[in-house]
């Protein structure tokens, strides 16, 4: 129903609650009459006169039953009014015109109204095409209430979509954060870690050193042998070959005598290959370490473990 049209018994309801109209017309209103238009002229069909005990739906219920009752068996849409008598006035204040629809009918008992004349065919003529008329605006009427539900659902499903998305969103968001802050936890414990590893070897080292060259300086120091020179000298050897590399011992076996070369060449040797070997394990250290496992664990706590059962 369209906004500007006014139902009869919201119609009814203004009339009987104007206060307006009673003062100007010397009383309330006392009757409201259902006409049925011939033209433009009315033709009373029924009055209920107000007694104050009826609603304006059941004036409504009664006027429009009079009217439909009426124009049930006229041919086509029929025009009717309602008209309110204030006061002691004979004349309607106020009147309300509507449509009555009859229910229509193609000769389904097999009885025609129509003469079998020009006059009637055109009166067949006029009911099938408001028959034609009225199917066709109800079945445009349903397609466009069903399109309008079609795109109220379709707004509020892409609604419901762009929501979900935005929920996905913000959770990925959140879920990458949580990674990135693990990663880079992650990341620093690993440093940290490996930092004091060779830092602790940087120190393991430094105190084999100066444990290697302490009896020769305390020697030194106290002028005297506190400690064997054979301790000494094979300290002072042993950091001066840990010191060289191999093209350095070679420069230094071509300075050097025959029958002296061959027993330092030999003790240079084993000297670097004893450095080796602690630079391996440095190695598999620092692996051990990016690996996660501390440095100084034991190898058979690294073994995987026999099931007993």
């Amino acid at each position: 129903m369209p906004p500007f049209q006014q139902s009869t018994q919201g119609w009814i309801k203004e009339i009987l609650n104007d206060k307006n109209l009673e003062k100007a017309h010397g009383g309330p209103c006392r009757a409201i009459a259902v006409c049925h238009m011939a033209g433009p002229i009315p033709k009373e069909i029924y009055t209920a006169h107000l007694d104050g005990m009826s609603t304006a739906r059941q004036l409504d219920e009664l006027l429009k039953g009079k009217a439909e009752s009426f124009c049930a068996e006229l041919p086509g849409v029929q025009t009717c009014a309602l008209h309110a008598f204030f006061g002691d006035e004979n004349e309607p204040v106020a009147t309300k015109p509507f449509m009555i629809t009859p229910r229509l009918t193609y000769g389904e008992n097999g009885l025609a109204t129509e003469a079998p004349t020009t006059q009637g065919m055109r009166q067949q003529e006029m009911r099938h095409n408001e028959a034609v008329m009225q199917a066709g605006v109800g079945a445009m009427s349903r397609a466009f209430e069903y399109m309008s539900k079609m795109v109220e659902l379709a707004f509020k499903q892409v609604e419901m979509m762009a929501t979900h998305n935005h929920q996905l969103r913000e959770e990925n968001i959140d879920a990458v954060n949580v990674v990135k802050e693990m990663t880079m936890t992650m990341v620093d414990t690993r440093h940290e870690r490996e930092m004091k590893q060779l830092e602790h070897i940087r120190e393991s080292e430094e105190r084999k050193k100066w444990l290697a060259m302490a009896p020769m300086l305390i020697n030194t120091i106290l002028g005297k042998s506190v400690f064997p020179d054979g301790n000494a000298d094979t300290a002072l050897v042993e950091t001066i070959a840990e010191s060289l590399d191999e093209e350095s011992v070679m420069k230094i076996a071509g300075v050097l005598k025959p029958e002296m070369m061959g027993p330092l060449m030999a003790r240079f040797e084993g000297i670097l290959k004893q450095k080796a070997k602690r630079e391996a394990e440095k190695l598999e250290a620092r692996q051990l370490g990016a690996n996660g496992v501390e440095y100084g664990t034991p190898v058979a706590n690294l073994m995987p473990k026999k099931d007993m059962s």
